[in-house]
C-alpha cells in the first residue's frame, strides 16, 4: 500500500479556520473541513484504485472532529451526495459495501494489513459528512 499522511493547515479562503489535508505519496489529495452543513472530508482527486488502512484512517476523523470547532465564514455551494453502507452480500471477507447515491463505490475488507478501506468506483459526489463516515469505521473496528 503507497504512503498516507495528514497535516494540520489554515484555510486563507475561511478566516483561516483550521483544516486537515490528506496526503497519498507527498500528495494532497483531499482534505476535512468545516463547511455549512458540517464537518466534510472533500476530495481533491478521485479516489477509485485508493486503498487506506481503516484504524489511521479512523483516528484522522476522529481528531478531526475533536479539534476542528470554529465554524465556516464561506457560505460555498456545497453538494453532498447520499453516502449509505450495507453488509454486503457476498463472502469475499468484506465487511461493508459502501455506496454513493446508491452505487456501489467502496468497500471495506479484512487483509493481511488489517482492515481497509478500498475505493473500486468514482463517486458522483466526491464529499462526505465526516461525522456519517467516523461513526461507520467507529462501528467496524468496535
Amino acid at each position: 500500500m503507497k504512503e498516507w499522511s495528514a497535516y494540520w493547515g489554515n484555510n486563507p479562503y475561511d478566516d483561516y479556520n483550521l483544516i486537515r489535508e490528506i496526503l497519498h505519496n507527498d500528495m494532497e489529495i483531499a482534505v476535512i473541513k468545516q463547511s455549512q452543513q458540517g464537518l466534510i472530508l472533500q476530495w481533491y482527486v478521485d479516489p477509485n484504485g485508493l486503498t487506506i488502512f481503516v484504524d489511521w484512517f479512523s483516528e484522522l476523523l476522529i481528531t478531526a472532529i475533536r479539534d476542528i470547532t470554529d465554524p465556516t465564514t464561506l457560505n460555498e455551494e456545497i453538494h453532498i451526495s447520499q453516502w449509505t453502507a450495507a453488509d454486503p452480500t457476498d463472502e469475499n471477507n468484506h465487511v461493508r459495501k459502501i455506496y454513493c447515491d446508491g452505487e456501489d463505490v467502496a468497500v471495506i475488507k479484512h487483509s493481511q494489513q488489517g482492515l481497509i478501506l478500498e475505493w473500486h468506483s468514482t463517486p458522483k459526489g466526491l464529499i462526505m459528512p465526516v461525522d456519517w463516515l467516523s461513526e461507520l469505521l467507529l462501528e467496524i473496528r468496535g
